[in-house]
């Protein structure tokens, strides 16, 4: 609709109409081809649903733009040292807790996880075993609601746990939107003299999880539930660390 300029209507979802978007999003909003295909991908799926319930009788034939598979990129650990400083000198306070034990109990977290934002900002206090430090997280808070995950905390992060304990709960307790996630991410980079790009956030922190996991000898496929090896070493093994 805002393309054309006018309400869209189901006549609209053309051919022509989506090529249309896609040139639009890319030359006129200069964003990259993989937002526009993720807005490609929305109007495709409504397309598809309207024609499987006959309100409209053609279906889409325009495929994705093409993008560039880029190589993953893991922090050395001198950059998480940088990080970590950064965390514990953080002003202000997130999730009604000083900002830095915040961001210290998420890098932790994540460390010990390799889990994505949802999932992390989802995880409840009622989920730790505090006897044997196990995490067990339902499928309901975790990426395609499909399995159970179980993840053990190591020492020091039960120490940062303990300090902040509540009997139930959300862990990190985000009440915000979640775009202010990204802001403060952004935010913590800058501080550390990091890149601060949209592939510099969580998922860094994932690959970063991933890529030194397998430099120590463990198996990243299975601590991230890839069905595959190669999803695991196309999009998450820095191969500047894993191939030496």
């Amino acid at each position: 609709g805002e393309m054309l300029g006018r309400p869209a209507l189901l006549a609209d979802l053309t051919d022509d109409h989506l090529v249309g978007v896609l040139q639009w999003l890319s030359v006129s909003r200069k964003q990259s081809a993989t937002t526009a295909n993720g807005a490609r991908k929305c109007l495709v799926c409504l397309w598809r649903w309207c024609r499987d319930r006959g309100l409209i009788t053609t279906g889409p034939t325009v495929e994705p733009l093409r993008t560039p598979i880029r190589t993953p990129r893991a922090w050395r650990k001198d950059e998480l040292s940088r990080l970590l400083a950064a965390a514990r000198t953080s002003p202000g306070s997130i999730g009604g807790m000083p900002a830095s034990t915040w961001w210290l109990t998420l890098l932790a977290l994540s460390w010990d996880t390799g889990a994505r934002a949802t999932e992390l900002l989802s995880l409840r206090w009622e989920w730790i075993d505090w006897e044997t430090g196990w995490l067990s997280v339902p499928a309901e808070a975790r990426k395609g609601q499909h399995h159970d995950e179980v993840y053990g905390l190591a020492d020091d992060t039960r120490e940062l746990l303990a300090a902040i304990r509540k009997p139930q709960g959300l862990v990190l307790g985000w009440d915000r939107d979640r775009s202010r996630y990204w802001q403060l991410w952004g935010d913590l980079l800058t501080r550390a003299g990091l890149p601060s790009d949209r592939r510099h956030k969580t998922q860094c922190l994932r690959r970063t999880f991933a890529t030194w996991l397998e430099v120590g000898g463990g198996s990243a496929t299975d601590a991230l539930g890839h069905g595959s090896r190669a999803t695991t070493t196309r999009s998450y093994l820095d191969p500047t660390l894993t191939r030496q």
